[in-house]
């Protein structure tokens, strides 16, 4: 019997972060928990690969293929599933002998057209005729972008070579394009065999050139029930699961690109929220990922969902982003008894000028009262940090690291990490456009750019000072074993990320061999007995 698709979650990753190319390695890899406690007992790292992606927010299964994979399943059309196509080749092949009619890669995780075209000719290498049909953020943002062509002010010229549509992308190997927000509908008509220029939403080349037919006016972002028990068995190996309990985000940050559509913006109902988390802890999960951009849209009613939990004897601990300000007069030993685990913060400034710059709408004085709170009540946050905004300068980006080497809570069981990244000046975002260009004297694209008070070098130059400097909390591990990390002690746990923050500095200019950074963490943890 053959396959009707195989769905291909995510293909290549790239860090946007200047210091994740700094974190500490061992053999060529991330020194993880897990990789340096397997080495401590003895083990060549040849042979450390295969736990080392269980049990951590990083290698989480994208939701974005099981969305695709169930939906497509309840219409009957069988399907295999790839959640990372580089790490998942054998399993892929093994799926191609199953002759399936079509590939769907979704382009959730793809930011560029250089990673598209690499995770296409990958497929073409060893499926040459297959249909392959592309969709997602990705491809929508390039439709978006194709809009302001016509448009001498907006740059849609330097994008030329990272989006799709702005030039001649024939020779790219992709059949059809999902255009469509979602896609869903158009990706069934495509496979019930309606043809392609009577799908709206769908972009394909031919001799003539590019064809879209525009996505309806009417599109609705389909909430898809996922049937977890129906999922293949390996994805909940490493027993870390995402869930979604809302889409969307009200806010309206000026540096960011997320393509905003009230139609896509949704919160679910608690019980169904709840009847998944029960669900996956019956096949075995113990996390699970909220992958919200903004956990329940933001709303001050976090209380309500952590009482549910906690009522229905909810035995998974979980991670989620959130708002500062959602936080500020929430019971946060309610939200630990519930099982939150971690939060996210996107703070992005210390700065209130910044903060008012971006339209962020809160205050250090916020961030550094909910930090403080969820470290005491033992969970632990990680925070994301922009530098180099337009208004930015040497004076509020010092204000921001200042405020990162202020988080020293070492009495408390919760761990603080943070990421920092430089600014991007990226298509789609409020930012790029062209009087706030003119605004702030704000030239170039992407990642080099200038604006009245800083370069994007300026900006690379500060944080790279900063990952030296910053020697009370470290940049964020997520690929560490949870359990692992939860089975140190509070202080333990706060010495060994330290200490590896504090190797990582080391290796920037000293040669360190894998045995010397190794014993280092022998002789910390022997400490420890």
């Amino acid at each position: 019997m053959s396959l009707d698709a195989i769905i291909i979650s995510s293909a290549g990753f790239s860090s946007l972060s200047d210091s994740s190319s700094m974190k500490l390695a061992l053999g060529g890899k991330t020194a993880t928990i897990q990789l340096i406690s397997t080495l401590l007992q003895g083990a060549e790292l040849e042979g450390t690969n295969k736990n080392l992606k269980a049990l951590n927010w990083h290698h989480v299964p994208k939701l974005n293929g099981i969305t695709i994979f169930s939906y497509l399943s309840k219409k009957g059309f069988s399907c295999g599933l790839i959640d990372t196509l580089e790490d998942e080749i054998d399993r892929f092949l093994q799926l191609l002998n199953e002759k399936p009619s079509y590939i769907i890669l979704s382009t959730s995780f793809i930011y560029k057209k250089s990673m598209l075209i690499e995770a296409v000719n990958l497929i073409r290498r060893f499926a040459p005729d297959v249909t392959i049909v592309v969709g997602g953020p990705f491809v929508y943002s390039s439709y978006l972008l194709l809009q302001r062509k016509n448009d001498p002010a907006y740059d849609t010229i330097s994008a030329e070579a990272d989006f799709l549509f702005l030039s001649n992308d024939q020779k790219i190997k992709v059949d059809y394009y999902i255009i469509n927000l979602q896609g869903l509908e158009a990706l069934t008509d495509l496979m019930t065999g309606r043809p392609a220029k009577r799908i709206s939403g769908l972009g394909y080349y031919d001799e003539k050139g590019l064809h879209i037919t525009p996505p309806s006016s009417l599109e609705i972002y389909k909430r898809v029930a996922i049937e977890w028990k129906n999922l293949p068995n390996y994805i909940f190996l490493n027993k870390v699961m995402p869930v979604q309990a809302s889409n969307g985000c009200p806010f309206k940050c000026r540096f960011c690109n997320f393509v905003k559509d009230p139609r896509a913006t949704f919160i679910r109902q608690i019980d169904d929220i709840v009847n998944d988390l029960k669900s996956l802890q019956g096949l075995g999960v113990k996390y699970v990922r909220f992958v919200d951009d903004n956990f329940m849209l933001g709303k001050n009613d976090i209380e309500q969902i952590c009482r549910r939990f906690i009522e229905e004897k909810i035995g998974i601990q979980w991670l989620t982003f959130m708002r500062a300000s959602a936080l500020s007069k929430a019971n946060l030993e309610l939200l630990r008894k519930a099982g939150c685990r971690e939060v996210q913060l996107g703070l992005e400034s210390a700065h209130p000028s910044i903060l008012r710059e971006m339209n962020k709408q809160s205050d250090p004085q916020t961030y550094y009262r909910v930090i403080k709170s969820l470290l005491r009540n033992g969970i632990d946050v990680s925070a994301t940090f922009i530098i180099g905004f337009p208004g930015e300068t040497e004076e509020t980006a010092k204000a921001t690291i200042d405020f990162i080497k202020s988080i020293d809570f070492d009495e408390y069981e919760g761990n603080f990490v943070w990421w920092i990244f430089p600014f991007m000046l990226i298509p789609l975002c409020p930012i790029y456009d062209p009087k706030e260009r003119i605004r702030y004297g704000l030239e170039g694209y992407w990642h080099t750019w200038r604006h009245n008070t800083m370069t994007y070098k300026q900006a690379h130059k500060i944080i790279k000072n900063a990952f030296f400097d910053i020697d009370k909390s470290s940049q964020g591990y997520s690929a560490d074993n949870l359990d692992m990390m939860q089975s140190l002690s509070p202080l333990k746990r706060k010495q060994f990320m330290l200490t590896r923050h504090k190797l990582s500095k080391v290796v920037q200019s000293k040669k360190l061999t894998d045995s010397q950074i190794v014993k280092v963490f022998r002789e910390l943890f022997e400490n420890e007995k």
